[in-house]
């Protein structure tokens, strides 16, 4: 009935009506493709998700998600904010990577 899975790239998880998935506290982001789910970390407040909508949780207390009916979930790490990209590309530049040139472009 539970189930633990790792996620280190996306997965999909078809869930049958009020099956649970206990999940380790991280970073996550869960995106109900069909049905309708429950998620609670037990901290920030309980979501419902329906096909089409999305969660981003960023928890270090375990995370529960039920579904209410038959579902189709992706839970992937949540995607990099752009400050962190904009961050990473200064940072390359500091460490001596080359900006491209107009001729370049």
């Amino acid at each position: 009935m539970f189930r633990r899975p790792e996620f280190c790239r996306p997965q999909r998880i078809e869930m049958t009506e009020n099956q649970v998935l206990a999940l380790k506290g991280r970073r996550l982001e869960i995106t109900c493709l069909a049905g309708l789910v429950w998620i609670t970390d037990g901290v920030s407040g309980d979501r419902v998700i329906q096909s089409g909508q999305q969660a981003t949780l960023r928890s270090k207390s375990k995370i529960c998600v039920q579904a209410f009916a038959p579902s189709v979930i992706r839970i992937q790490p949540p995607a990099p904010a752009a400050s962190a990209l904009i961050r990473n590309q200064n940072l390359n530049f500091e460490m001596g990577a080359t900006q491209p040139t107009a001729e370049a472009l």
